[in-house]
Formats: C-alpha cells, sequence, structure tokens
C-alpha cells in the first residue's frame, strides 16, 4: 500500500511539472502570436500613412517623438511602397524583442527609389507589445 502512495505521488508530481511545462509554452507562443500581428498592424499602418494608428504600437514614453516625426513624414511626403518582415525574435528573459523590416520608399518630389532594412526594437508593457521607433532612416529630410 506505501509503495502505492509513493507512485501516486510521483506520477501527480510528474503530472504538475508537465503542466506548468504546457502553460509555459502556450504563453510563449501566445506572446509571440501578438508579437507577430503587432509588427504587421505596425508597419502596414506607416505603408498607409495611417500614423495615428502606428502611434497606437509606439511605447508610451516615444510617443511624442514619434509624433513630431510622423508629422515631418507628411510635410514631406514620404511615400513606403513595400515592406517584409523578414523575422522576428522574442527576447523572454527582458520582455523585449527584434524584428528585421526591409523597407522601399521614397520622398515625393526626389523620385528616387531608397532601400532600408530596419530593426525594429520592440518592448512588452501592459500585456502590449510596443516598439521603440528608430526613425533615423528617414531623417535625411
Amino acid at each position: 500500500m506505501k509503495d502505492k502512495c509513493v507512485l501516486s505521488g510521483l506520477v501527480a508530481g510528474l503530472l504538475w511539472t508537465v503542466l506548468a511545462a504546457v502553460v509555459a509554452v502556450g504563453c510563449a507562443a501566445h506572446r509571440d502570436d501578438v508579437l507577430q500581428a503587432s509588427v504587421k498592424a505596425y508597419n502596414k499602418a506607416m505603408k498607409w500613412q495611417e500614423y495615428e494608428k502606428a502611434g497606437d504600437f509606439v511605447a508610451g514614453s516615444y510617443k511624442d517623438q514619434f509624433r513630431k516625426a510622423t508629422a515631418d513624414f507628411e510635410k514631406d511626403r514620404l511615400k513606403i511602397v513595400d515592406y517584409e518582415i523578414v523575422r522576428s525574435t522574442i527576447d523572454q528573459e527582458k520582455d523585449s524583442a527584434t524584428s528585421t523590416v526591409k523597407l522601399e520608399y521614397y520622398w515625393e518630389g526626389d523620385g528616387k527609389l531608397l532601400r532600408a532594412t530596419l530593426d525594429e526594437k520592440w518592448v512588452y508593457e501592459d500585456g502590449n507589445w510596443r516598439i521603440v521607433p528608430s526613425l533615423d532612416e528617414f531623417a535625411h529630410k
């Protein structure tokens, strides 16, 4: 009888360990899905000059900087022709991520198609992924 109790305890312990691992993997997969959706929505909004919508994805302390930069984009007529999300990787320990995005864009009036590869920095804030925008690529104007 004692052996059955010990065996039952071991099985229960193993089941709890497996359950914890499944939950952890599920949470990580969910965060990855949310990151992918956020990266896609942000870049789509930038392409279509929906800067207010793109601003919803900007980390809180960068919102003013983002608004100023996008006001300049509107004034100087930045046009993003296309973008490709190459990859996104999450650093679970730091609640951060990096997305590599290839862009084709031009400034209306210049007529020259430009290409850039950006490494977007993302942070996990209040249950959402937020971009820490570095808009230096577009600072030539």
